[in-house]
């Protein structure tokens, strides 16, 4: 293997949801993605620097806020970019069945060098989305060809994923997920759905009550997971609970806590509470 790095551009969208520190250390780039609340557009920020946003994506006037994919000449010119530097680019992406982003970088790639660009459907988003960008960067300081850091981000898959279970229906049924009868129905009774996004978004079940819910993603993490995180939309102290039972139950985990990114507030609403895990190894 050779250990001399490779000119490789790792990116990702922004709903890996890196800090500016983490952007810095690695060289990692971030294709941020766009928000409309009314006649305004905003774009998602570092982790940490979402605080106004996610405030006003909480207030009534943001009920009708939606998400949007970059502009594909935005970001054909951030590939252009890369290319005049003399890098190759793996541009890792939020999973192609709950976003068109991953249809406009391929779009981009192909209006730039699509045989120097590599864009990948991770299959999720989150901190498992930015695990699998850490994980490529640490390929390509290890010296990794294109090839190899794709086929490697290819198989692990499998092994990552992001559990969900918003407060309420509301959110999901503005999205045509479900019907309004039923988002009346679960929100009388307590109904918390919970949903797994690992390439598509597949419906785990519905439990009655926080409690539960918990008990549900947990059985639904992995016996291998150990790269966990606990997301929250405006949640600390159900976050600093759902944390406590990973904590209790999972052997050996890493688990912290971060806010997740305005993009999943959107479609998952205030109060929603998850965990986004994957494999230490492929």
């Amino acid at each position: 293997m050779n250990l001399i790095p490779n000119k490789i551009k790792i990116m990702v969208d922004s709903t890996a949801m890196l800090s500016r520190q983490e952007m810095a250390d690695t060289g990692i780039g971030v294709i941020e993605l766009p928000l409309l609340i009314g006649a305004t557009t905003y774009y998602e920020r570092p982790r940490g620097e979402n605080d106004a946003l996610l405030a006003a994506l909480a207030t009534p006037q943001a009920q009708q806020a939606t998400t949007s994919q970059p502009a594909v000449g935005q970001v054909a010119e951030r590939f252009q970019t890369a290319l005049r530097q003399g890098y190759e680019v793996i541009c890792i992406l939020l999973g192609a069945q709950v976003s068109g982003t991953y249809s406009c970088c391929q779009l981009a790639a192909r209006m730039v060098d699509s045989g120097r660009i590599s864009v990948v459907d991770s299959g999720v988003g989150a901190s498992a989305l930015r695990f699998l960008a850490l994980e490529a960067q640490k390929m390509v300081e290890e010296g990794h060809a294109r090839e190899q850091i794709v086929s490697s981000l290819e198989a692990r898959k499998g092994a990552s994923a992001v559990l969900i279970a918003p407060k309420s229906l509301d959110h999901l049924r503005r999205s045509g997920r479900i019907g309004g009868i039923a988002a009346m129905l679960g929100s009388a009774l307590n109904i918390r759905p919970v949903v797994r996004l690992q390439g598509a978004l597949q419906t785990l079940g519905k439990a009655r009550g926080e409690k539960r819910a918990m008990e549900m993603m947990l059985s639904a993490l992995p016996a291998g997971a150990r790269f966990i995180r606990v997301l929250h939309v405006g949640d600390p102290e159900g976050a600093a609970r759902l944390q406590a039972l990973v904590l209790s139950r999972v052997e050996g985990a890493q688990c912290g806590v971060e806010e997740a990114s305005p993009v999943y507030a959107v479609h998952f609403g205030p109060g929603a509470l998850g965990i986004a895990y994957a494999a230490a190894q492929a």
